[in-house]
């Protein structure tokens, strides 16, 4: 059981979902199109949306829905996460990782 300190991964995941979503609702509705399409062109808008280092910049388009190929690699020094690799990021390869 968590002590409330410790972060996990579905928790830093969840948030950055959220903080995906509340952006294409905020741009959807200042273009007036509060619908799911409306959203869907919203989320093809974001080139590089920080998500304040929680993942890399998050980049959708209107062929390729994958925000993201990137992970940190991360140690444990001093009881403590240390990211020891930056961001590593795979080739948006389609004719592996589809569409």
């Amino acid at each position: 059981m968590a002590s409330g300190r410790e972060g996990t991964n579905v928790y830093v995941e969840g948030w950055v979902n959220i903080l995906g979503v509340a952006e294409a609702l905020k741009l959807a509705d200042q273009a007036k199109d509060l619908t799911p399409g409306g959203i869907r062109k919203a989320f093809e808008q974001f080139k590089n949306f920080d998500t304040g280092g929680l993942a890399p910049p998050l980049t959708f388009t209107g062929t390729d829905h994958r925000a993201s190929m990137a992970a940190r690699i991360y140690q444990v020094q001093g009881g403590k996460m240390v990211d020891v690799s930056g961001w590593i990021e795979l080739p948006k390869d389609m004719e592996y990782f589809g569409k």
